[in-house]
């Protein structure tokens, strides 16, 4: 993928976190909304100043924004958030590798609430599988 098309990606996905419309980022920015919709189209990216304005404005580093550095997931998230936020990023490949990542570092608690919102009930199942692990007594 060419990085500007990571940096539209990107930066659409996190101006549409933000609830922001493209003539309200525009104006964070200091450019007009017909550029805004220009880099977020895709194929070519924005100068090194802009980059720095956009990435500052949408609370990311200039390198996330250029696909320099991985995704992040923030802790908490839902597997539906984890999906979003990595699929079109990364590709398909890449997705599962690094929810499966995600899914091994996480605490009971944690994979209970996963697996309740792909598979709703299954944290009962952890708990019984919790329960049987302990030893009698």
């Amino acid at each position: 993928m060419e990085v500007s098309e990571i940096f539209a990606q990107r930066a659409k996905t996190r101006i549409s976190d933000l609830g922001l419309t493209h003539a309200e980022f525009a104006s964070k920015v200091g450019t007009h909304r017909a550029t805004v919709t220009k880099y977020l189209q895709g194929g070519t990216t924005p100068g090194a100043d802009l980059v720095k304005r956009w990435a500052k404005h949408l609370k990311v580093t200039s390198s996330w924004l250029l696909g320099e550095e991985p995704v992040k997931v923030e802790r908490g998230s839902t597997a539906i958030e984890v999906a979003k936020r990595l699929l079109p990023a990364i590709g398909l490949d890449a997705a599962r590798e690094a929810i499966i990542d995600e899914i091994l570092e996480m605490n009971d608690v944690e994979l209970g609430v996963l697996l309740d919102t792909v598979f709703p009930n299954a944290g009962a199942l952890v708990a019984t599988r919790d329960k049987s692990k302990r030893p009698a007594g």
